[in-house]
């Protein structure tokens, strides 16, 4: 997705920490609305409270069992990315690029894989090994363990929702729940893996000029 410096169009660079998710997602869609009706394209960096989302592709019986079985203990959401389930919350930063894609951007697959790339450069910065897993997408250690999830929605041509990775430590959540409903696949974090992992602004930074890099566009509001 890279292109020559002299076309790139600015990211617009926002860092919201510590977020409820509902407050998140709310903000979310309004910044979806304004950049599909031709606001610059923006990039927000969170981590947010405990919470566990269910994307489109949750089993409606699982998706079911966790809003009864973890609604207790933290919100519940039905949201309209791809994926199965996603637990967020605080040792977890999320990469929300809302970006209207140009015609020759269309490929939401490249997309994905532009949004894994940053991951896998992060974690190899701080001298962890990430890699993609055929069929599964994400970000995976070496030893099967998930490190990162990823699922977009795309509307009117203009991306929501990202990809989370785990930097500091494993959400709470994940006691409790597989990675996207995977049985017997095991979350993890970078500083899990030996990382040494800066502050959250700095970690949220650098993300975030990765993402812009991978995704060809200027960073702008750091």
């Amino acid at each position: 997705m890279n292109v020559a410096t002299a076309t790139l169009a600015p990211l617009h660079f926002a860092w919201w920490p510590r977020s409820e998710y509902g407050a998140a997602l709310d903000a979310m869609r309004r910044l979806h609305a304004d950049v599909a009706g031709g606001a610059p394209d923006a990039l927000v960096l969170t981590e947010h409270r405990p919470a566990v989302t269910l994307g489109r592709h949750t089993p409606p019986d699982l998706a079911l069992a966790l809003e009864t079985a973890t609604a207790r203990d933290w919100p519940v959401f039905r949201v309209e990315r791809g994926g199965s389930v996603t637990v967020h919350g605080p040792g977890q930063l999320v990469a929300y690029p809302v970006v209207r894609l140009r015609e020759d951007e269309r490929d939401l697959h490249r997309f994905v894989s532009a949004l894994e790339d940053a991951v896998i450069r992060l974690a190899a910065e701080y001298h962890v090994r990430l890699a993609r897993r055929s069929g599964y997408p994400g970000c995976w250690a070496e030893d099967g363990r998930k490190v990162a999830s990823v699922g977009v929605h795309v509307a009117r041509w203009t991306t929501m929702h990202g990809i989370a990775v785990n930097v500091w430590g494993v959400p709470e959540p994940f006691r409790h729940v597989a990675p996207c409903g995977l049985p017997g696949v095991v979350a993890t974090s970078i500083a899990d893996l030996g990382g040494t992992v800066a502050t959250r602004e700095a970690a949220a930074l650098r993300l975030a000029r990765l993402v812009a890099a991978r995704l060809g566009r200027e960073l702008v509001g750091e």
